[in-house]
């Protein structure tokens, strides 16, 4: 018995052995076999037979799809977060100094315009804002204002370790303020560390009169992670 090559086997789709004309067509990277790009979609792959070509179509359309799947349960995480934030929750959105003198003028025109573009939602000019307050001034109490506040707008933008930094510094400065140590346990719940962040809640409930706004915020936080 004799084997010899189809005539013109080059120019027919290995799948469906129609001629490939002008359609699209697809090389396999491994053994070079040539299909319609329609044949290759629905086969998912190259049809020789131990061809790796095959497997390597597979496993990277399945890659992609968990990927994607990744990504969709990220953003939905962060949408229930932003959803529960105290800021939008409780009405929340940033602290200004009550104790203005004229040499504190500067840092505190910083620190309002920081609070009306978090107020507004932009995020990332309120971080702006409140790094430049925090250049004219970050040894003294008033500080706290600046830190406690960007703490929000960099949570927002789902920089998470550097509104946990800023919050911690709230903290060390004034650890009688109960905003602190709310949006420290909001950023601690954010990086997946819910015992903590609880800690920080229940000290804040201990810090607030009842009824407040941002009391009745720690409170339902409470009762869903202390199950």
């Amino acid at each position: 018995m004799r084997l010899e090559a189809r005539p013109l086997a080059h120019l027919r789709c290995a799948m469906c052995h129609e001629g490939l004309g002008l359609a699209p067509a697809w090389t396999c990277p491994a053994c070079h076999t040539l299909l319609h790009e329609d044949c290759r979609v629905s086969l998912r792959g190259c049809p020789t037979l131990g061809c790796p070509g095959v497997v390597r179509e597979v496993q990277w359309e399945r890659i992609l799809g968990a990927l994607l799947l990744l990504a969709v349960v990220f953003v939905s995480i962060w949408m229930i977060h932003d959803a529960l934030s105290p800021a939008g929750s409780a009405g929340f959105a940033g602290v200004v100094p009550s104790d203005r003198t004229p040499e504190t003028a500067e840092f505190d025109r910083h620190v309002d315009d920081g609070v009306k573009n978090l107020s507004s939602g932009s995020y990332a000019a309120a971080v702006t804002d409140f790094t430049e307050a925090l250049d004219l001034d970050r040894g003294s109490p008033r500080a706290w204002y600046a830190y406690v506040d960007r703490s929000i707008a960099l949570g927002a933008l789902r920089r998470g370790d550097e509104a946990l930094a800023d919050a911690n510094r709230a903290v060390d400065i004034d650890s009688n303020r109960p905003e602190g140590w709310v949006y420290r346990g909001y950023a601690l719940e954010a990086q997946v560390h819910p015992w903590r962040a609880l800690a920080d809640y229940k000290l804040t409930v201990e810090k607030l009169e009842p009824g407040t706004p941002l009391r009745a915020w720690c409170e339902g936080r409470i009762a869903a992670l202390d199950r």
